[in-house]
């Protein structure tokens, strides 16, 4: 019995059910990553020694907090995060580049597969040389107004390549605000 789906909306289902599986597979990974997270705030883990000193670095110079406060495991922790998903985006952007190079087309099966048996992830890059002096703290965290406490987290992310006009960017921001919070109580 022949499929009642044109050729055209076939391609077009097995892309989207690609598709589908790829956002699937990224939150369920997200979900991981953010449960690992609140047991493990020290997240360097799959990072080389030289790049996780540097974010320790950026922590203590363009934050201001100091190894021992729970603040700084979580920007450490925040900062790793953001700077293993900016080399995966690099990896899926240079796989989409390889696949785009062999002439498949935007939007087909092919490229969507071809993407998908790239290497997922890429080398650790080095990390930018530390902020200028202009962006380093120049005391605590816990003495920062808030407006200062937001360009600091904007000076973290930006120390680790991520340009200020991406979601990645804002998205790093976000969290490294967000681990910069003093722990609550629950009650």
């Amino acid at each position: 019995m022949a499929d009642p789906l044109p050729t055209g909306l076939q391609a077009r289902r097995g892309v989207l059910a690609i598709t589908t599986w790829v956002i699937l597979g990224a939150v369920a990974s997200a979900l991981v990553a953010s449960g690992g997270a609140a047991a493990n705030p020290f997240d360097a883990d799959g990072l080389g020694p030289r790049q996780a000193d540097r974010i320790g670095q950026i922590c203590r110079q363009v934050m201001g907090f100091e190894p021992g406060e729970t603040q700084f495991d979580s920007c450490v922790g925040s900062l790793s995060r953001e700077y293993k998903g900016r080399l995966q985006a690099s990896a899926l952007m240079a796989a989409r580049q390889a696949c785009l190079v062999r002439g498949l087309p935007v939007g087909s099966a092919g490229l969507a597969e071809c993407e998908l048996q790239a290497p997922r992830s890429m080398p650790a890059a080095e990390l930018p040389e530390p902020a200028p002096a202009a962006a380093r703290a120049r005391a605590s965290f816990f003495q920062a107004t808030p407006q200062e406490a937001f360009h600091r987290a904007q000076n973290s992310c930006a120390a680790l390549g991520l340009e200020p006009v991406s979601d990645a960017f804002a998205s790093c921001v976000a969290n490294v605000n967000a681990s910069a919070q003093p722990e609550t109580p629950e009650g």
